[in-house]
């Protein structure tokens, strides 16, 4: 009964289309060559039949943050992939310029923040029989991008037989951190499960990890005080060297990304 059901269910996807965004005929046979990609644009893919061959991978468009996949059967060859990895943050290295000068140094820029990443492709695989080969799906959320450094301060003023030297400016606080993408979901419903060749399924095919988080922008540099003015005629007027400002702080720390497990329903 059960089997019939579910039969059911997948024929009714079958023919409320012909065909999906991504290429794929729906209640075909669809072949993912050895060795060669196919790029998924759409949530949905209907297939009787999905062979990835050894090399092959399948992976996903940068909009497509869930995907479902229901066949009949579903074969994964050595060597294929399924890849719903986040994409990581964008990185920001460049250095703030140093601002003008004043009186006293002027402060250093704040650092430009690093990006967060994505999160990985949340999988739902609904099949009636699969074949297994040494392959990996994997969904693991992206890297966070590192932050730029805080900007150098300005030196201050020189001294003159008139007036004091300048205090530098503090350097700029370093950027915050990126944080890592949280893993995509994995949730396989199937009836019938084949491992070719024998073995089991270990962690090694499936890979689930959250994203690192990027490294936090290092603080900007102090400026330095103004120089020291003596000679003056009427000694009195000689002036110190002015005070360096403070280096600026390390930025923020990015969060890591949440890991995630894989769920396997038997109907």
């Amino acid at each position: 009964m059960r089997k019939i059901l579910f039969s059911l269910i997948l024929m009714s996807f079958f023919y409320s289309k012909s065909q999906a965004q991504d290429g794929i005929v729906r209640g075909s046979t669809f072949v993912v060559k050895e060795n060669t990609t196919h790029r998924i644009n759409d949530k949905l893919t209907i297939v009787d039949t999905l062979i990835l061959r050894k090399g092959a991978t399948l992976t996903f468009e940068k909009d497509i943050t869930d995907w479902e996949l229901h066949c009949n059967v579903l074969v994964m060859e050595n060597g294929s992939r399924i890849k719903g990895v986040g994409t990581d943050g964008e990185s920001k290295d460049n250095v703030s310029q140093s601002p003008n000068g004043g009186s006293n140094g002027q402060n250093g820029h704040l650092g430009a923040d690093g990006k967060n990443a994505q999160n990985g492709v949340n999988i739902k695989i609904f099949a009636t029989s699969i074949f297994w080969g040494d392959f990996m799906i994997n969904t693991s959320g992206g890297n966070g991008g590192s932050a730029g450094p805080g900007g150098e301060a300005a030196k201050g003023t020189n001294a003159t037989c008139d007036k004091r030297a300048g205090t530098g400016g503090n350097g700029g606080k370093g950027g915050d951190a990126g944080s890592g993408g949280d893993a995509g979901t994995i949730e396989i419903t199937y009836q019938n499960m084949t491992i070719i060749g024998g073995g089991l399924l270990t962690s090694k095919n499936f890979k689930t990890g959250g994203g690192g988080p990027g490294k936090p922008g290092a603080g900007g540099k102090a400026g330095k005080g103004g120089n020291k003015r003596s000679g003056c005629a009427n000694p009195l007027q000689n002036r110190s060297k002015g005070n360096n400002g403070h280096d600026g702080p390390v930025g923020n720390s990015g969060l890591y990304g949440k890991s995630t497990t894989v769920v396997f329903t038997k109907i």
